[in-house]
């Protein structure tokens, strides 16, 4: 019973730590390079990045609007805040979670969309990451996935029936997510970002 009370206490402090009294805003550096299917750049692409804590990320006016330079890539560096969690996973000992959400709205089919990309930090492990595709809503906002069309189709969620895409419009193709603390005690966090820009034909 003793051991038991002594890693709830742990735990607890542990979480108490986590919480904190007031969240600092990180340093974000911030960089994402678009490529075609051959691997080459796609030079000149108009693009906007938002990152997933900004105000109202989800608007079409959220983030910056952005031209890709010649080599495909767009860059950011602004404070926002990473989301933390702790998880116990395969350990006994609680780990925490550091996971950056981006928002990168790229042409999908004549059709602007956004590409919502979560990058998480799994320390030594490396990082993961995840997509998800969405398309404007009836508000204007960002919130409305693509239908998943078994078994392996998609379609803009209010064009039932329409087209189907055999993919979500992107492939990760590299990624990175690594961080330093500065003297101020706040931490920066680099990341990169690369994708192919699929291209489908109408048939």
């Amino acid at each position: 019973m003793r051991a038991r009370a002594g890693w709830l206490g742990v735990l607890a402090l542990v979480l108490a730590a986590a919480i904190g009294p007031t969240a600092r805003a990180d340093i974000i550096e911030l960089s994402v390079r678009i490529v075609d299917e051959q691997g080459g750049p796609h030079a000149a692409m108009p693009t906007r990045l938002v990152v997933g804590s900004e105000p109202s990320s989800r608007r079409a006016d959220a983030g910056a609007r952005l031209i890709a330079d010649a080599d495909g890539r767009v860059s950011r560096t602004l404070e926002a805040t990473i989301e933390r969690r702790w998880s116990t996973g395969d350990y006994l000992v609680p780990r925490r979670l550091d996971t950056l959400s981006v928002g990168i709205e790229l042409d999908l089919v004549g059709r602007r969309a956004l590409y919502w990309v979560r990058l998480t930090d799994h320390g030594r492990r490396g990082a993961s990451i995840g997509i998800e595709t969405f398309v404007q809503g009836r508000d204007g906002t960002f919130d409305a996935p693509l239908r998943h069309v078994p078994p392996a189709s998609w379609q803009f969620p209010d064009q039932p029936g329409g087209l189907l895409m055999s993919d979500i419009g992107v492939k990760p193709r590299s990624w990175n997510l690594e961080s330093d603390t500065l003297a101020d005690g706040r931490r920066r966090w680099r990341a990169t970002i690369e994708l192919t820009k699929q291209v489908f034909a109408r048939r």
